[in-house]
């Protein structure tokens, strides 16, 4: 292994231990441990195993936890309690898999120039949501009877409030991007407006505004790079480039659609986009670039028909 691959690999065990960009797979594979972490410690306790469980809670999230899980699985498969060794396996198992998925995730976008975006941003319910989870899951196991039915009818409710809101955010490509990055870009407005508003300008300077939108999307690019990424989406948003792709994918949503209707509503997206005043129009065109950079020219069309079509709120 050369130096550099070296230093990649140390790199992306570094974000992959801190959570950073290790991608939805390696974070529901890892949500998914934590729930069976607390099937297998209620498990041992009932089993009457205490140390262990005790020993195995001690240490799951200390930098000993692979050992400790290695340790008890002997130990379990030595007794012959299969049931602790098969649960552990399956833990470390998964375990593993969260984090083999989250170093590929990492090494596969170091270096990518990727923008460095969280599908989840802005959506802190979600740990609320998974918090009232583990507690229903403890309690549904430590009880019995119609208490244990209620709570793991809660638990399925919960979860599936979850699902939900896991696949809004997911069920397009784009999804992951814009309404992670509009959580951003309002942050920024406000700032802007604000500092607008004491220094007695008026309205706030869109160009300033989606610089440094830019510049939190891609951290690491200077001034030169984000001017010429603005000076290009801007371009683009002036001229119309994407009419025509556009206008076809009308077409192919609506395939009756007449072409002097198709004409008509081209002309009028491209007024909107002339009012000096329309600044959304303006921030849905950067979310387009970087949704095109990441994902491609089809995943970008797709993305400005939903902004046109209000779908992309």
């Amino acid at each position: 292994m050369s130096d550099f691959e070296k230093y990649k690999e140390n790199l992306a065990y570094k974000q992959t231990k801190q959570g950073k960009g290790t991608g939805l797979t390696s974070k529901m594979l890892s949500g998914v441990n934590i729930f069976l972490w607390v099937y297998l410690v209620i498990v041992l306790f009932k089993d009457q195993f205490y140390i262990p469980a005790l020993f195995f809670l001690a240490l799951a999230f200390t930098r000993f936890s692979h050992w400790a899980s290695i340790g008890l699985a002997v130990y379990f498969g030595l007794i012959g309690y299969w049931k602790g060794f098969v649960l552990l396996l399956v833990v470390g198992l998964i375990g593993w898999g969260s984090v083999w998925f989250g170093m590929k995730n990492v090494k596969k976008n170091l270096f990518s120039d990727k923008a460095e975006i969280s599908p989840f941003e802005g959506m802190q319910d979600l740990v609320l949501y998974f918090i009232i989870q583990v507690v229903l899951l403890i309690l549904a196991l430590v009880t019995s009877g119609i208490l244990s039915l209620i709570l793991w009818l809660l638990f399925g409710l919960i979860t599936l409030v979850e699902i939900s809101r896991y696949y809004f955010r997911l069920r397009h490509p784009w999804c992951k991007v814009h309404y992670s990055l509009m959580q951003r870009y309002s942050m920024i407005a406000g700032r802007h407006a604000g500092l607008a508003e004491r220094k007695g300008d008026g309205d706030f300077d869109i160009r300033e505004a989606l610089a440094d939108f830019v510049k939190i999307i891609y951290p690491t690019w200077d001034k030169s790079k984000v001017d010429s990424f603005l000076d290009g989406v801007l371009g683009k948003l002036n001229n119309f480039s994407d009419r025509e792709d556009l206008l076809k994918f009308f077409k192919k949503i609506n395939p009756n659609v007449k072409q002097d209707t198709l004409k008509k509503l081209g002309d009028k997206i491209r007024k909107e986009l002339k009012n000096p005043k329309d600044k959304s129009g303006k921030v849905a065109w950067v979310i387009a670039e970087v949704i095109g950079k990441d994902y491609g020219k089809n995943e970008r069309i797709r993305y400005l028909h939903a902004v046109i079509t209000s779908e992309a709120k």
